[in-house]
């Protein structure tokens, strides 16, 4: 499997359980909507991306995955 491949499965999954939890943060101030701006929303998006990079590298340092084995 490919290193994209291994990362976007982890940003599959870690996806939605992120968004809920800010939902939720956000349901806890009264905000009714996750509207932003575009600018913040790529901000969101990049700490996914860091967020699935990380989870990736921890992988790796573990032995669980082999980079030598990546394709």
């Amino acid at each position: 499997m490919s290193k994209d491949k291994i990362l976007s499965n982890i940003y599959e999954e870690l996806f939605p359980w992120i968004n809920e939890g800010i939902a939720k943060i956000q349901e806890q101030h009264g905000m009714t909507s996750g509207d932003c701006s575009m600018g913040l929303d790529m901000e969101f998006r990049e700490a996914f991306d860091k967020v699935a990079e990380c989870t990736y590298k921890q992988l790796v340092e573990n032995g669980v995955i082999r980079e030598s084995e990546v394709e």
